[in-house]
């Protein structure tokens, strides 16, 4: 699979539509950018739940049922460096077990 290229136009629609779009189209959308584009969406994503001091965008109390996955969670972290700031509330061991 050869390197995939910076798309600007799509990382702006993940993030103005992160907690409209459908999660499946999300996802879809999501794994299909460059890995440096899949840091900036999470960057943006990550800066707007710590501007959210009601909550308003907290996936985990979601009343539909829809959270990040462990797997989602570990591709994102592993796509940042395996900052600690991305692992959406799961353990470092927890996100390396669903790399494997």
């Amino acid at each position: 699979m050869g390197r995939r290229k910076n798309n600007p136009d799509l990382v702006d629609e993940l993030i103005e539509g992160r907690w409209t779009m459908d999660q499946d189209e999300f996802e879809e959308k999501y794994y299909s950018l460059s890995s440096s584009d899949m840091s900036k969406v999470a960057e943006a994503i990550d800066g707007m739940q710590d501007e959210d001091p009601d909550g308003l965008y907290d996936d985990d109390d979601d009343e539909d049922g829809e959270s990040l996955s462990v797997y989602d969670a570990a591709e994102i972290w592993r796509s940042n460096g395996m900052d600690e700031d991305y692992t959406f509330g799961y353990s470092e061991d927890e996100l390396r077990d669903a790399l494997r």
